[in-house]
Protein backbone atom coordinates (compact mmCIF):
# COMPACT_ATOMS: atom_id res chain seq x y z
CA UNK A 1 0.00 0.00 0.00
CA UNK A 2 1.35 3.50 -0.87
CA UNK A 3 2.18 6.11 1.84
CA UNK A 4 -0.61 8.31 0.23
CA UNK A 5 -3.17 5.34 0.45
CA UNK A 6 -2.52 4.89 3.66
CA UNK A 7 -2.97 8.55 4.64
CA UNK A 8 -5.82 9.16 3.15
CA UNK A 9 -7.68 5.65 4.80
CA UNK A 10 -6.38 6.75 8.11
CA UNK A 11 -8.20 10.25 7.65
CA UNK A 12 -11.57 9.03 6.44
CA UNK A 13 -11.29 6.48 9.39
CA UNK A 14 -10.09 9.16 11.75
CA UNK A 15 -13.56 11.16 10.77
CA UNK A 16 -15.89 8.19 10.88
CA UNK A 17 -16.23 8.11 6.59
CA UNK A 18 -16.85 4.87 4.87
CA UNK A 19 -16.14 5.17 1.12
CA UNK A 20 -19.33 6.21 -0.09
CA UNK A 21 -19.68 9.33 2.52
CA UNK A 22 -16.39 10.71 0.90
CA UNK A 23 -17.09 9.83 -2.50
CA UNK A 24 -20.34 11.96 -1.71
CA UNK A 25 -17.91 15.15 -0.10
CA UNK A 26 -15.33 14.61 -2.39
CA UNK A 27 -17.24 14.28 -5.75
CA UNK A 28 -20.27 14.88 -5.08
CA UNK A 29 -21.67 11.60 -5.59
CA UNK A 30 -21.49 7.85 -4.73
CA UNK A 31 -20.89 5.81 -8.02
CA UNK A 32 -19.31 3.12 -8.37
CA UNK A 33 -16.86 4.08 -10.42
CA UNK A 34 -16.00 6.99 -7.53
CA UNK A 35 -16.07 4.08 -5.21
CA UNK A 36 -13.47 1.86 -7.26
CA UNK A 37 -11.45 4.82 -7.78
CA UNK A 38 -11.46 5.39 -4.01
CA UNK A 39 -10.78 1.60 -3.39
CA UNK A 40 -7.62 1.83 -5.83
CA UNK A 41 -6.08 4.61 -4.14
CA UNK A 42 -6.27 3.44 -0.86
CA UNK A 43 -4.71 0.32 -1.89
CA UNK A 44 -1.80 2.21 -3.62
CA UNK A 45 -2.77 1.22 -7.20
CA UNK A 46 -3.76 4.62 -8.62
CA UNK A 47 -1.23 7.86 -8.16
CA UNK A 48 -0.79 11.02 -9.79
CA UNK A 49 -4.34 11.51 -11.11
CA UNK A 50 -6.57 14.58 -10.50
CA UNK A 51 -8.74 12.90 -7.99
CA UNK A 52 -6.32 12.23 -5.61
CA UNK A 53 -6.47 15.85 -4.88
CA UNK A 54 -9.71 16.30 -4.64
CA UNK A 55 -9.77 13.22 -1.38
CA UNK A 56 -7.31 15.48 0.08
CA UNK A 57 -9.36 18.65 -0.05
CA UNK A 58 -12.86 16.79 1.08
CA UNK A 59 -10.36 15.07 4.25
CA UNK A 60 -8.98 18.42 4.75
CA UNK A 61 -5.21 17.11 4.85
CA UNK A 62 -2.29 19.33 5.51
CA UNK A 63 -0.59 19.84 2.33
CA UNK A 64 2.96 19.06 4.04
CA UNK A 65 1.38 15.92 5.32
CA UNK A 66 0.75 15.50 1.98
CA UNK A 67 3.85 16.16 0.36
CA UNK A 68 5.65 14.03 2.90
CA UNK A 69 3.88 10.63 1.52
CA UNK A 70 4.16 11.74 -1.76
CA UNK A 71 7.94 12.08 -1.18
CA UNK A 72 7.93 8.67 0.15
CA UNK A 73 5.77 7.02 -2.51
CA UNK A 74 8.26 8.40 -5.00
CA UNK A 75 11.47 7.20 -3.04
CA UNK A 76 9.82 3.83 -3.18
CA UNK A 77 9.47 3.74 -6.96
CA UNK A 78 12.99 4.74 -7.17
CA UNK A 79 14.44 1.50 -5.31
CA UNK A 80 11.76 -0.42 -6.90
CA UNK A 81 13.71 1.04 -10.32
CA UNK A 82 16.86 0.74 -8.97
CA UNK A 83 16.06 -3.02 -7.59
CA UNK A 84 15.05 -3.88 -11.17
CA UNK A 85 17.50 -1.99 -12.89
CA UNK A 86 20.32 -4.34 -11.03
CA UNK A 87 18.84 -7.42 -12.64
CA UNK A 88 20.29 -9.39 -15.08
CA UNK A 89 18.58 -11.33 -17.85
CA UNK A 90 19.76 -13.62 -19.85
CA UNK A 91 21.17 -12.98 -23.61
CA UNK A 92 18.68 -13.01 -27.09
CA UNK A 93 19.48 -12.58 -30.17
CA UNK A 94 15.95 -12.02 -32.21
CA UNK A 95 16.99 -11.53 -36.12
CA UNK A 96 14.30 -10.12 -38.79
CA UNK A 97 12.95 -12.38 -41.30
CA UNK A 98 10.91 -10.29 -43.02
CA UNK A 99 8.60 -7.46 -42.20
CA UNK A 100 6.71 -8.62 -38.95
CA UNK A 101 8.85 -12.32 -39.13
CA UNK A 102 10.88 -12.49 -36.36
CA UNK A 103 13.58 -15.23 -34.94
CA UNK A 104 14.97 -15.94 -31.71
CA UNK A 105 18.21 -17.45 -31.73
CA UNK A 106 19.41 -18.69 -28.38
CA UNK A 107 22.77 -17.43 -27.08
CA UNK A 108 25.84 -18.70 -24.70
CA UNK A 109 24.76 -17.52 -21.58
CA UNK A 110 28.58 -17.95 -20.44
CA UNK A 111 30.28 -15.58 -22.45
CA UNK A 112 31.22 -12.11 -22.20
CA UNK A 113 29.13 -9.16 -23.25
CA UNK A 114 31.65 -7.99 -26.19
CA UNK A 115 32.16 -11.94 -27.26
CA UNK A 116 27.95 -12.06 -27.36
CA UNK A 117 27.92 -8.66 -29.71
CA UNK A 118 31.00 -10.23 -31.79
CA UNK A 119 28.68 -14.06 -31.99
CA UNK A 120 25.82 -11.86 -32.88
CA UNK A 121 27.65 -9.75 -35.76
CA UNK A 122 28.43 -13.13 -37.62
CA UNK A 123 25.03 -14.26 -36.79
CA UNK A 124 23.40 -11.88 -39.00
CA UNK A 125 26.20 -11.49 -41.55
CA UNK A 126 26.05 -15.03 -41.99
CA UNK A 127 22.01 -15.31 -42.37
CA UNK A 128 22.20 -11.79 -44.39
CA UNK A 129 19.42 -10.49 -41.31
CA UNK A 130 19.13 -7.43 -39.64
CA UNK A 131 18.70 -8.31 -35.76
CA UNK A 132 18.54 -6.87 -31.69
CA UNK A 133 20.79 -8.81 -29.36
CA UNK A 134 19.24 -8.02 -25.79
CA UNK A 135 22.38 -8.44 -23.79
CA UNK A 136 22.58 -10.08 -19.77
CA UNK A 137 23.21 -5.85 -18.30
CA UNK A 138 19.66 -5.20 -20.53
CA UNK A 139 21.40 -2.83 -23.52
CA UNK A 140 19.88 -3.66 -26.38
CA UNK A 141 23.18 -3.85 -29.50
CA UNK A 142 21.37 -3.40 -33.04
CA UNK A 143 23.23 -5.16 -35.93
CA UNK A 144 22.72 -4.86 -39.62
CA UNK A 145 22.49 -7.43 -41.98
CA UNK A 146 25.86 -6.86 -43.06
CA UNK A 147 27.04 -8.02 -39.21
CA UNK A 148 28.16 -4.16 -38.24
CA UNK A 149 26.40 -2.45 -35.19
CA UNK A 150 24.02 0.50 -35.86
CA UNK A 151 23.54 1.73 -32.47
CA UNK A 152 22.70 0.89 -28.97
CA UNK A 153 19.78 1.51 -26.42
CA UNK A 154 20.18 1.94 -23.05
CA UNK A 155 18.11 -0.28 -20.24
CA UNK A 156 14.64 1.81 -19.02
CA UNK A 157 14.90 3.55 -15.83
CA UNK A 158 12.35 0.59 -14.79
CA UNK A 159 14.25 -2.04 -15.30
CA UNK A 160 12.69 -3.31 -18.53
CA UNK A 161 15.16 -3.37 -21.90
CA UNK A 162 15.67 -0.85 -23.83
CA UNK A 163 12.85 0.59 -25.82
CA UNK A 164 12.54 -0.39 -29.86
CA UNK A 165 12.89 3.06 -32.05
CA UNK A 166 12.07 2.61 -35.59
CA UNK A 167 15.03 3.81 -37.85
CA UNK A 168 15.02 4.46 -41.57
CA UNK A 169 18.07 4.48 -43.09
CA UNK A 170 19.86 5.54 -39.81
CA UNK A 171 17.54 8.44 -38.49
CA UNK A 172 14.68 7.92 -36.05
CA UNK A 173 11.61 7.57 -37.42
CA UNK A 174 8.65 9.53 -35.53
CA UNK A 175 6.30 8.14 -33.25
CA UNK A 176 2.94 7.36 -34.25
CA UNK A 177 1.19 8.47 -31.13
Amino acid sequence: MSAVGQLIRAHRTRLGWNQRELSKRAFGDASAGRLRCIDRVEKGLLDGDARIDQLVVALRIPTEEYAAAQGHDEQERAATACRNASQRCDALLTLRVAAGVYMPVAMPQHLSEDELVQRACEQTSNRGFAGHLLLPSGIGVWITREGVVSHRTERRDDGGPGSIHMRYEGRPLSSFE
